[in-house]
């Protein structure tokens, strides 16, 4: 008996998912356990729910999983930022009396291969996330269970205080690498371009203002958009610009920039560009589920610069020449980028490419649909139109404007640790049955509910080796 354990990471998270092969009836769940490499500490993970059903709240640091095993095959460790290198190992669990397990240590699988959580995913790419889900059982220890009207509005309004502990914890690593390019770019002594749709976090706000004349801003048309920040920006001495195009009637994408470019002054080179879907509010470091990519290749920093140039150029319209540039591809390698609004939807074929030619699955994540092409690619393959296609998704705002959102065979989940969610979608196809204990798949859902029930029927085989190709559009 074999129990096979792959594990997935970034500086955040890690995720844990199992497959048993052969399962045998006496296993009733498992115990996960965690090795910290660096001092050589053994400790088991924690349950999020008890052993049975009825037995009331759990601790809020959780219950052992050696005395409430885990009913599923897959976990996500969200301590893992507070260790350098780890090891995991899934243990079987076996009834001993009413209320006890033991574990059946023959059965056990190996220690998986030394990890090292790390935001970086090779090729000088680097990714952040917040953990801005508010309806959350975290929250409602920041406020003391006290979810009344008057609290939350209390407990939102602090959120904007840079000392605020809920604030460190919901902006989460975004938060940290922002303000930590924008100080490694000012102690090296070099400039900033930002372009940003929007911008109210004093903090952020703050950590712009050191770089002086070595500081240029381009700011959209967002409605978020704190009132005086561009004279307050002006009168730390930095370039601002804005860019508004409602007088077209409607915005457009090429104000909907978030990227900050480092630039040396002397030899005028872009060597980093920091981008990704947050927007500089409080609302968007904390109450959003948002992401941050950091790309440390200079001739893709160097498009961005070049592309920050333009936008200001172009002032309040978008002229044609500008379209026709942002549908012209930088490569650097593996990296590859453009940019929206272009003639005829440009931006969208390399990834309807992808669609039409994904073998394995499909994961994908949108914020609002709308009538977007690729959400009827999608849609096309997720209803059998091409076969033998996985397709899992995470639609963070789920009521697509589409006449086809009425018939989607696609999942609809939130909300949800985006980062982790896709594999998780995908690994459960991989786990065999579950049995919950009376109750628990009426009261716990998420954390009984079968696996194998919520698969599509197209489950694809497990495979010894799958390639990921992700294309980021903000």
């Amino acid at each position: 008996m074999t129990i096979d354990v792959t594990v997935h990471a970034n500086e955040d998270d890690a995720l844990i998912a199992w497959r048993p092969d052969p399962w045998p009836d006496e296993w009733v769940g498992f115990m996960l356990e965690i090795r910290d490499l660096t001092i050589g500490e053994t400790r088991t993970l924690n349950n999020r729910i008890p052993a049975k059903a009825g037995q009331g709240e759990v601790p809020a640091s959780g219950i052992s999983s050696q005395q409430s095993p885990i009913l599923r095959c897959i976990w996500t460790d969200h301590r893992v930022d507070n260790v350098d290198q780890v090891a995991y190992r899934v243990t079987p669990m076996q009834r001993s009396g009413d209320s006890s397990y033991t574990p059946i240590t023959t059965a056990a699988s190996d220690w998986t291969p030394p990890l090292t959580p790390s935001p970086q995913a090779g090729d000088g790419l680097s990714a952040f996330f917040n953990r801005g889900t508010l309806m959350s059982q975290v929250v409602s220890r920041f406020v003391g269970n006290d979810i009344s009207v008057a609290s939350l509005k209390t407990f939102k309004a602090e959120l904007s205080e840079a000392g605020f502990p809920a604030r460190r914890y919901l902006s989460g690593h975004a938060r940290h690498e922002i303000l930590s390019f924008l100080s490694d770019a000012d102690r090296r002594g070099n400039e900033i371009y930002a372009a940003l749709y929007e911008v109210n976090d004093q903090e952020l706000i703050d950590a712009l203002k050191p770089f002086g004349t070595r500081g240029n801003v381009l700011i959209g048309n967002g409605g978020a958009t704190k009132p005086g920040v561009v004279d307050e920006l002006a009168g730390a001495h930095l370039t601002v610009h804005e860019r508004d195009l409602s007088h077209t009637g409607a915005s457009s994408p090429s104000v909907h920039n978030k990227f900050a470019v480092e630039r040396t002054p002397g030899s005028k080179k872009a060597l980093r560009v920091l981008t990704g879907s947050t927007n500089w509010t409080t609302t968007g470091l904390c109450t959003q589920l948002n992401n941050v990519l950091v790309v440390e290749r200079p001739p893709i920093a160097e498009r961005f610069y070049s592309q920050w140039l333009k936008l200001v150029k172009a002032g309040d319209d978008m002229p044609d020449a500008l379209k026709h540039d942002n549908a012209q591809w930088t490569t650097d390698g593996p990296v590859s980028v453009a940019f929206a609004a272009t003639p005829d939807e440009d931006e969208f074929e390399p990834v309807e490419e992808l669609i039409r030619n994904a073998r394995d699955g499909l994961f994908f994540l949108m914020f609002m649909p709308g009538q977007s092409p690729l959400l009827n690619a999608l849609l096309d393959r997720s209803q059998g139109k091409t076969a033998h296609t996985f397709v899992a998704s995470f639609l963070k705002f789920a009521r697509a404007k589409t006449a086809r959102s009425s018939s989607m065979a696609l999942g609809s989940y939130g909300p949800a640790r985006r980062r982790s969610f896709a594999i998780q979608r995908f690994y459960r196809a991989a786990c065999p049955r579950i049995t919950c204990p009376p109750g628990h798949g009426k009261n716990s859902p998420a954390a009984c509910s079968s696996p194998r029930g919520s698969m599509p029927s197209s489950t694809p085989k497990r495979s010894s080796s799958i390639h990921f190709r992700i294309i980021a559009r903000w």
